[in-house]
């Protein structure tokens, strides 16, 4: 019986981080997608579209490398002059900029 409840306890737990990594994953994409839209040029609904497609492909196609292959096609089809060092750099300060969004959202 002990065992069972450490069990259910240690999943909860295990299951909760999980959300909280996808919450921040989600947010992070967000970020980066609003900041993606604006160096493309696109504002309002275009904008938040645009946003719209990073997360999916986040969600979609594969993570991280699905969102940074989508945006550094966008931006060459559109010729904006960002690296992929630059995008990595974006992707890691937004990543911390989710994280601390999301865990100091009360639960």
């Amino acid at each position: 019986m002990v065992i069972h409840k450490k069990s259910a306890a240690h999943e909860k737990k295990i299951v909760g981080k999980a959300e909280i990594e996808f919450k921040v994953l989600a947010r992070r994409n967000r970020l980066l997608g609003d900041w993606a839209a604006e160096q493309l040029g696109f504002d309002g609904d275009a904008a938040g579209a645009y946003a719209k497609e990073v997360i999916a492909a986040g969600l979609e196609r594969g993570g991280d490398e699905a969102v940074a292959n989508k945006i550094l096609t966008d931006f060459s089809e559109r010729s904006v002059a960002v690296t992929d060092a630059q995008l990595r750099a974006k992707i890691t300060e937004f990543l911390e900029i989710a994280r601390e969004e999301v865990e100091s959202r009360p639960s």
